[in-house]
Order: C-alpha cells, then sequence, then structure tokens
C-alpha cells in the first residue's frame, strides 16, 4: 500500500500536496495561496527520503 493510501487509511492527516511541473510564476503564485502562502515546503519526486527537502520563504 502507498504512503498516502496508508495515511488515510489510519485518518492521518496531510499537508495539501501538488506536484508542479511548471516555473510559469503567475500560477506558481496560484499554488502558493492554494497552499495557504509562504512559507512551503518542497521537495523533489521519487523517494529520496528526505533528501533535498527545503523550506521556501517567498519568491525572492
Amino acid at each position: 500500500m502507498d504512503p498516502i493510501s496508508t495515511y488515510k487509511a489510519n485518518d492521518i492527516t496531510m499537508p495539501k500536496t501538488l506536484n508542479l511541473f511548471s516555473r510559469d510564476r503567475d500560477l506558481l503564485q496560484k499554488y502558493v495561496e492554494f497552499l495557504g502562502g509562504f512559507p512551503i515546503i518542497i521537495k523533489s519526486l521519487g523517494g529520496s527520503h528526505g533528501v533535498g527537502v527545503m523550506k521556501i520563504d517567498s519568491f525572492s
């Protein structure tokens, strides 16, 4: 069973999550707003076990 299904099956909440493949600044702003604003946490796709996780505080 994948992790997301396991969380749901056990009533474990998970933060809003998006898969993003764009560098369009307007689209990125909409995604940040959807997520609740800065700061946001980003990570690479593909089971890196936390390697490469970053906190982003702004577009700057």
